[in-house]
């Protein structure tokens, strides 16, 4: 696995931003350089239920064990009045995006 991606929560961002985007290291007098400087993709969420935990992916991973599948394909319907002409239109479709595999992702539970 070589991770690309940083996810997590949004309360975590800012420290997502000082961690990755630093070009030194923060808060030394030494001014070390930042190995993890532009390495990864800082990716938030406001779903999240942990304000604490993140994950590390691997995005072509992810795209080779993340499935696109269709549960119901495109339906449509429509109904008119014939008084006021007025039409209504409507379309469904349902989707799931499943994976095959979890070697794409690994997870820290703070």
């Amino acid at each position: 696995m070589s991770p690309d991606e940083l996810f997590g929560p949004v309360d975590l961002e800012a420290q997502f931003r000082e961690v990755i985007d630093s070009k030194f290291k923060p808060g030394s007098a030494i001014n070390n350089i930042n190995a993890y400087n532009d390495k990864f993709t800082i990716r938030t969420s406001p779903l999240f239920s942990s304000s604490t935990n993140w994950f590390l992916i691997d995005s072509k991973k992810k795209k080779q064990f993340l499935i696109w599948q269709q549960r119901i394909p495109l339906e449509l319907k429509n109904t008119g009045d014939f008084d006021s002409y007025a039409k209504k239109y409507a379309a469904y479709m349902r989707y799931i995006n499943s994976p095959v595999h979890w070697m794409w992702v690994m997870g820290q539970n703070a």
